[in-house]
């Protein structure tokens, strides 16, 4: 298996002074060493993290995770509680007053893999998790550190100012960018969503007739494994006012509708489910007259965008192998085939042989 797919799950948890060795090793590596520029002594970790540790002080020192095997720290802290910085910075874009910011490293046996985007997206997901009163993350990065907001903006951060700040490191020029990650968009705030001739959008009243049509055809019926096994239009209607509305507003379960952007021809049905902080599940299906014509690939587009914007970092799908029309568009909408095809139990409960995909949104 390609090393970058296998990221781990992230976990982060307060400093403890039994990590300082580890973090001493970190800080001493030159590529960390030449953006944190931060002294290595044991005196100088109890003088700037022990008070964190100690709970002295409002800024948090996390010990990054990967599958459990310390990879990385994470600090965080609002903006307001450090209040000579935050003026610094309000003088080059303005602040609400719960603007939090965060500072990342990531150790060198973990660098090269594509865990960084991941871990940061997931330290992220547990500040807004921790802190759901933070408005905002900004995070303002001296501008030789091309590595650094690159990584920003990979992981959704949009830089909105520039000007000068003190550098950590005296070789620095003062030039900084300011980057902000505002509010997650939920899925329903996104809709509709359109890519060329495809528009997603949530399913309406006049969509269970060819909805319940739909689910009666033969290859939806092989490869579909929908929930039920028969779908009426009554119930697709009793199901749009109950558990696919419910799932929309808890922002848990997206159960949408593919239409023709200019008829507004419902074409078939695209699901986003288990829906956690870092990833999602991506299913769906066409009525016939909607294959063939590059529905599927846009409509996985649009779940990308979705999920993106939702604040994930990544999209999981699983299909049959025979299934070589899903392969194909998953495919070409950027997922990867991931390990061996083998059995698992699917949304309908009964279990069958799957190939699983993967598309990095970072």
């Amino acid at each position: 298996m390609d090393d970058r797919l296998a990221v781990p799950t992230w976990n982060f948890r307060r400093l403890h002074r039994e990590d300082f060795d580890q973090l001493q090793e970190w800080l001493a590596d030159p590529v960390v060493a030449r953006w944190w520029y931060h002294e290595v002594s044991d005196e100088a970790l109890e003088r700037d993290f022990g008070p964190s540790v100690d709970r002295g002080e409002p800024g948090e020192d996390l010990l990054a995770l990967g599958d459990g095997v310390p990879a990385g720290l994470v600090q965080r802290c609002r903006l307001a509680d450090y209040s000579e910085y935050a003026t610094s910075l309000a003088a080059l874009t303005p602040l609400s007053p719960q603007a939090w910011t965060v500072d990342y490293l990531l150790g060198a046996a973990h660098r090269g893999r594509g865990w960084a985007a991941a871990m940061l997206r997931a330290a992220v997901a547990d500040l807004r998790v921790a802190h759901p009163e933070a408005a905002e993350i900004v995070v303002p990065v001296v501008a030789g550190n091309r590595a650094s907001w690159r990584l920003l903006e990979a992981t959704g951060f949009e830089r909105i100012a520039e000007g000068d700040l003190e550098p950590d490191n005296p070789i620095d020029p003062p030039l900084h960018y300011v980057y902000r990650l505002g509010p997650v968009a939920t899925v329903a705030d996104q809709l509709p969503s359109r890519e060329e001739d495809v528009l997603v959008r949530r399913l309406g009243e006049a969509d269970a007739e060819p909805f319940a049509t739909g689910t009666r055809d033969e290859a939806v019926r092989e490869y579909g494994h929908l929930p039920l096994a028969e779908y009426t239009p009554q119930i697709v209607r009793e199901q749009i006012d109950g558990v696919i509305r419910d799932g929309l507003e808890s922002d848990s379960l997206a159960v949408l509708a593919v239409a023709d952007a200019d008829t507004d021809v419902f074409l078939g049905s695209l699901v986003l489910f288990d829906i956690g902080d870092q990833s999602a599940e991506v299913g769906f299906w066409l009525a016939p007259q909607a294959r063939g014509r590059g529905v599927a690939q846009k409509t996985l587009r649009v779940a990308a965008r979705l999920a993106r914007a939702r604040g994930l970092g990544e999209l999981r799908a699983r299909t049959h192998p025979e299934n070589l029309g899903s392969r194909r568009a998953l495919t070409r909408a950027g997922f990867t085939a991931v390990g061996e095809a083998r059995e698992e139990a699917t949304p309908s409960g009964a279990r069958t042989t799957v190939l699983s995909f993967r598309c990095r949104l970072t």
